[in-house]
């Protein structure tokens, strides 16, 4: 019967079956509310911060002969975890497998000639269930970051078309400026054409007036 234990913001801590290395193994599992890429930076980051790095092998995190408080204070344990998304439709969700045993108890070398249906009869550590409910603060901070980085980004993106709009108005503005004051030009253009005009239809009635002959 699976154990659950709440997990910071997300979904709750239970039991499952995974396969690592050719044998299927007991382990824990939780959701978060977080892509598998940004999940598994997070993970690596807090348990890193213990002064422990993995190696990766078949999609794993192997952590060989570790001790972190929640799991186990007083001796070492061999921890894998594995991040998968979700789901095809639920990329940005992620799914946390964390196997914890003896050091040990899962050799390095792939096993062969096992019963693919059954797993392997080691013991889960319970403290792998407070591991992994532990992770849920950092993700639920990581997701906080994302989440504010993205509305930062929105927030400079509309900033920036204001932006632009504001230069477009006063491009603008100065297009009327100019287009008033060629409009002004025009107008005084104009009266002193209506005044050459007038002049010159004044000249053609004196030449008119003048014609050779006339009565």
């Amino acid at each position: 019967m699976g154990i659950a234990f709440l997990a910071s913001g997300q979904g709750s801590v239970g039991q499952s079956i995974i396969e690592y290395n050719g044998q299927k193994y007991p382990c824990y599992v939780v959701e978060f509310n977080l892509s598998p890429e940004i999940t598994e930076q997070t993970i690596r980051d807090k348990i890193k911060s213990r002064g422990y790095n993995p190696k990766e092998t078949k999609g794993f995190l192997v952590y060989r002969a570790i001790r972190l408080p929640l799991l186990d204070s007083l001796e070492d344990k061999d921890v894998f975890i594995k991040v998968d998304k979700k789901s095809r439709s639920e990329k940005d969700k992620s799914v946390v497998y964390l196997i914890a045993t003896k050091p040990g108890e899962i050799p390095e070398e792939k096993v062969k000639d096992t019963d693919k249906n059954a797993a392997a009869n080691i013991a889960l550590v319970s403290g792998g269930a407070l591991v992994l409910s532990g992770f849920g603060g950092d993700v639920d901070m990581a997701a906080y970051n994302v989440a504010l980085s993205i509305q930062e980004d929105e927030v400079k993106k509309a900033e920036k078309k204001l932006k632009d709009l504001q230069e477009d108005q006063t491009k603008l503005e100065k297009k009327i400026k100019d287009m008033q004051d060629d409009l002004e030009v025009n107008k005084k253009d104009q009266e002193k054409q209506n005044e050459e005009v007038a002049k010159q239809k004044k000249a053609l009635e004196e030449k008119r007036a003048r014609k050779p002959g006339g009565q």
